[in-house]
């Protein structure tokens, strides 16, 4: 489902610790985890006007789901979304890079080892399960909106920076020119839990232990 913005198409690369994985462009992004997959890696779901997107899988492994960019402002009205499953009997590592993005990312079932949304003007939300070691979870663009959800009594950092940045971290709010910072109690000694960063323009970023979509 792909419409562009100017002349700026996103990219969704998600991998696998094996280094296999999946790659797609898209202003609207989804991605899942938790439906039975049997033996398939993933299933993806495409809607889109333009070029037909390719998917084609390289020879590291990786699963590529990108539609080719051949021109400028005549992609103005390019529709395009994808839906993505995963399976979550393996561990996943997901980079977005993305132009004006909306991305829910839904993973609360996936044993995730890194997440990283390069995008422009965005709004993302981002669904987490059970932390297996310290794993970065990176957003960097511009006008950002950020929605963290992870489970109860899992340790987080955030560091926020950029120009004007909001940060509500499990209730406790803080607003600033230049950058803020939190972290649970318990994150400095943790084996387990999230490291957050959030860089850009306007930044509005909230933490808390809700799973609102498992």
């Amino acid at each position: 489902m792909f419409r562009s913005s100017g002349i700026f198409f996103p990219r969704l690369l998600a991998r696998d610790s094996q280094g296999r994985g999946t790659r797609a462009v898209g202003p609207s992004v989804t991605v899942a985890a938790g439906a039975d997959l049997g033996a398939n890696l993933y299933r993806a779901h495409i809607e889109y006007t333009g070029p037909k997107p390719e998917v084609r899988l390289d020879p590291s492994g990786r699963l590529k789901i990108d539609q080719p960019n051949n021109g400028f402002l005549t992609f103005q009205n390019r529709r395009f979304a994808l839906n993505l499953d995963l399976n979550p009997r393996i561990p996943w590592s997901i980079t977005l890079n993305s132009g004006a993005t909306t991305s829910t990312i839904n993973v609360p079932h996936l044993h995730l080892t890194g997440l990283t949304l390069n995008t422009g003007a965005s709004r993302n939300e981002i669904t987490l399960g059970s932390a297996s070691g310290i794993v970065p979870v990176t957003v960097n663009g511009g006008s950002l909106t950020v929605h963290v959800h992870r489970p109860s009594g899992t340790n987080a950092s955030v560091q926020v920076s950029g120009g004007a940045v909001s940060l509500d971290a499990d209730g406790k709010s803080m607003h600033s020119i230049g950058n803020v910072n939190y972290e649970t109690s318990g994150f400095s000694g943790a084996a387990d839990g999230y490291r957050l960063r959030v860089n850009g323009g306007s930044c509005t970023v909230t933490l808390d232990t809700a799973t609102e979509s498992a």
